[in-house]
């Protein structure tokens, strides 16, 4: 009390004492209850354990889930623990999947096939597939270590195609592949407008001549935030590309390393468009590490907020325009390492605003406003990059 007078009135009105014998001999029995209301499970949820649940295998589960439509929908949810599924799953419409959490719940197949997933998702351990596919995969990891000799070609671990923009959804998910496939993809979405939110996609092959993409974008324009797609080893290593497709991907990071030619994000083929907000893309190693490059005809780029490093190849770049009215556009962004910051060939041009370039500007049609070298000095004095 700081000042003045209080009244503190305290009042014990028991206490505990540690027992000291045996205690004392049981009181009477009651008497037994009214019978209680049976349980039942939930409708339409159908669980997946490794002991005590409604399915042991995830495979079975969506198989039971049945019929489903838009006003039946289903949950499977899946424990902890590693569920290996021989042939992968395949997803039905209007059923959504949520696990553990990743790390904690993992479907698992060493999937793998000599069917291109451009046209196929055999080599994937999960699989989905249809126009009016209005489903969510959540809060689980997905593996695939298919593509040993002789058991295919192709390993894939998520494979989305053909679906409704914005029916599918994967969110909080983990999708890796390893093995010694010749092609190996993380997460392969082609004719897909899917949403992806907080996953990681990433792809490893021990095959020498082998190619690694974490997300592969293929004729698609689905939504990427906060992804962190990655590829490591083989001959080729791309973290993510966009082929003939339209994507945007706001925050998250694309990495290659490992391989011979290692490329953070590549976007190519005809009238392909993609749009990379607050995120990082970077290569490393291998003879040649490119961090972003645009190739083909009528295709374009857009930075914006993109930090980009290539490093610790034999020959490096951190940006590239290459192709016939191939387009960069990169603005407020950080560009470093590497033997050129920007690179154009056959055609390709950059426009560059507001962005800090630390490398030099090779082959021409690159068009600075208001950028700086790693010194902050202006490199825009008359309107083109040095």
């Amino acid at each position: 009390n700081l000042s003045g007078t209080v009244e503190v009135t305290i009042d014990i009105v028991g206490y505990y004492q540690p027992e000291t014998g045996t205690g004392g001999p049981a009181g009477p029995q009651g008497p037994a209850g009214p019978q209680g209301t049976p349980t039942s499970d939930p409708a339409n949820v159908i669980t997946v354990a490794k002991s005590g649940g409604d399915f042991t295998s995830v495979a079975a589960a969506i198989a039971a889930a049945t019929p489903t439509s838009a006003s039946n929908r289903f949950l499977i949810q899946v424990g902890p623990g590693t569920y290996t599924e021989p042939g992968g799953v395949t997803l039905k419409d209007y059923v959504d999947i949520e696990g553990a959490g990743e790390g904690i719940t993992t479907i698992a197949c060493a999937c793998a096939s000599n069917d291109n997933p451009v046209a196929s998702g055999t080599s994937a351990t999960m699989r989905i597939s249809g126009v009016n596919r209005p489903s969510e995969i959540r809060n689980l990891t997905v593996t695939n270590t298919g593509g040993i000799s002789g058991t295919g070609t192709y390993a894939t671990g998520i494979w989305v195609s053909n679906t409704t923009a914005g029916a599918v959804s994967l969110l909080h998910v983990t999708a890796s592949t390893t093995g010694a496939a010749q092609y190996a993809v993380g997460t392969y979405l082609t004719q897909s407008s899917a949403t992806l939110h907080d996953v990681t996609s990433a792809a490893t092959t021990s095959n020498a001549s082998g190619e690694a993409t974490g997300v592969d974008i293929t004729a698609a324009a689905p939504v990427l935030t906060n992804v962190a797609a990655s590829a490591t080893g083989g001959q080729l290593a791309t973290g993510l590309r966009n082929w003939n497709g339209s994507a945007v991907v706001v925050g998250g990071t694309s990495t290659a390393s490992g391989a011979v030619v290692n490329v953070g994000i590549e976007n190519g083929g005809t009238n392909a468009n993609l749009s990379v907000g607050h995120a990082a893309a970077s290569a490393a190693g291998g003879d040649e590490a490119v961090a972003v490059v645009n190739r083909g005809t009528s295709s374009t780029v857009s930075l914006s907020g993109v930090t980009a490093t290539a490093s610790g190849a034999t020959d490096s770049a951190v940006v590239v325009a290459n192709g016939a009215t191939a387009l960069v556009t990169i603005r407020d962004s950080s560009l470093s390492g590497g033997i050129a910051a920007i690179s154009t060939f056959a055609g390709g041009s950059s426009r560059v605003v507001s962005s800090v370039l630390s490398g030099p500007v090779t082959g021409g049609g690159t068009t600075c406003v208001g950028a700086v070298n790693a010194s902050y000095v202006l490199l825009n004095g008359n309107g083109s990059c040095p």
